[in-house]
């Protein structure tokens, strides 16, 4: 079980998350989709799907073997809106293994109805 560690929790709440079920890349966006729990044990009963959009992305590396299923831990979301880059205020990184890897301007949660 893993947490996706932010520094946008006043943003928006992320639970523990269970696994990533999707990726869609739209021109220089990327929705993910999560599989998460409120419960710290990952409670099946309880899991839920939410969705994360990371706006005008850049440099963006995953690094996964073939069409095996690759377990993602979670990530870190780390605020660098201070350091006066253009168009980049976040980066964000698989935090165990290095298999996700990028910068973005925005993070948005998008509902699931």
């Amino acid at each position: 079980m893993a947490i996706i560690k932010s520094v946008l929790s006043e943003k928006f709440k992320i639970p523990h998350l269970v696994y990533l079920s999707g990726f869609r890349l739209k021109n220089r966006d990327l929705e993910i989709d999560l599989v998460v729990s409120p419960n710290k044990d990952g409670s099946v009963q309880t899991n839920c799907e939410s969705t994360l959009l990371f706006t005008s992305i850049c440099n963006l590396s995953f690094k996964f073997a073939g069409d095996e299923l690759t377990q993602i831990s979670g990530f870190d979301i780390l605020d660098l809106s201070n350091d006066g880059l253009e168009n980049i205020n976040y980066k964000i990184l698989d935090y165990k293994d290095g298999k996700i890897n990028f910068y973005c301007k925005d993070v948005k949660s998008i509902p699931n109805i």
